[in-house]
């Protein structure tokens, strides 16, 4: 199974600077040269509009991203996605929920759920309202896919941080949500049990912000940036490499966005060489547990 690395260089969704710049220093790594034979780049195409600028920016990158990802999923190329703020995970879930339908959930690894809209949201940030625009809950222009993510198609691993209008349209929904505070106190085959118990569909696409981590294990994110949303009770990379590394073996694994990486944060590049290990692992997993080997 072949693997396309895709470029979104987004900050848009956050407004914070650097968030746009983590594939540079991929580059800089030489981890692209020595991994990728090409590689795809998503176009920030800002709006004549200077009033809506930001978020018709945001969707037409989104729907250029989806129409990738699409294509990807078509001819059974893994999709990695590499992001840029949580905007980046728009249009891949919406290419995978237009491709499979009622047949793939969408795991949303992150310690904020996202579910925003314009009205609820305390900042109006886009990049805290990517998985309502999933589910619909967001007017035009925050509108992308045609087939809307379902709650019982929806799985939250590693939630910290949300607010209580998040956590209400989760609870009345019955949306599968596993937080942080539980994983880190309880066995990681009890993490994975309970995963696989929320997954009813052959397919799972990951969307997995960088922020869901401990900020003592990856600090780099943007949450870290004035530090008022800092996450000290966050997952280990252990523990997310374990969950990664389960979804290969079990799941058609079709797609993953990696977002939120800042590497103005980064001191001597050390989160760096942690990003380039979980896109080793990803990697090496497309190649051994691709979902083309499955029976599909």
């Amino acid at each position: 199974m072949n693997f396309q690395m895709i470029n979104f260089a987004m900050k848009l969704g956050c407004q914070i600077d650097g968030a746009d710049e983590g594939f540079s220093t991929l580059i800089s790594s030489s981890w692209l040269e020595k991994n990728m034979v090409g590689v795809i780049h998503v176009p920030i195409v800002h709006s004549p509009s200077q009033i809506i600028d930001g978020d018709v920016t945001i969707m037409n990158a989104a729907n250029y991203h989806q129409n990738i990802v699409s294509h990807c999923l078509e001819n059974h190329i893994f999709a990695c996605s590499f992001g840029g703020d949580h905007t980046c995970g728009i249009g891949g879930p919406s290419a995978a929920l237009e491709y499979y339908k009622d047949d793939v959930t969408i795991i949303w690894l992150d310690a904020h759920a996202d579910t925003h809209n314009l009205q609820t949201s305390p900042s109006k940030h886009i990049h805290g309202m990517p998985c309502a625009i999933l589910q619909g809950m967001c007017e035009e222009p925050l509108k992308l896919s045609t087939y809307t993510l379902q709650p019982e198609r929806l799985v939250y691993v590693g939630l910290n941080s949300y607010e209580e209008e998040e956590f209400n349209h989760i609870d009345k929904n019955h949306i599968a949500t596993l937080f942080a505070k539980t994983i880190r106190n309880q066995d990681i085959n009890t993490t994975l049990e309970w995963i696989r118990s929320s997954i009813k569909t052959k397919y799972v696409y990951l969307s997995f912000d960088l922020d869901v981590l401990s900020k003592d294990e990856f600090f780099a994110v943007n949450v870290n940036h004035d530090e008022i949303y800092s996450n000290s009770l966050g997952l280990t990379l252990l523990q997310v490499h374990t969950i990664i590394e389960m979804l290969f073996k079990e799941y058609n694994f079709v797609g993953c966005d990696l977002v939120e990486y800042n590497p103005r944060l980064d001191k001597n590049h050390s989160d760096l060489n942690k990003v380039i290990k979980i896109l080793d692992l990803l990697l090496k997993r497309v190649k051994e547990d691709g979902h083309d080997k499955k029976i599909i």
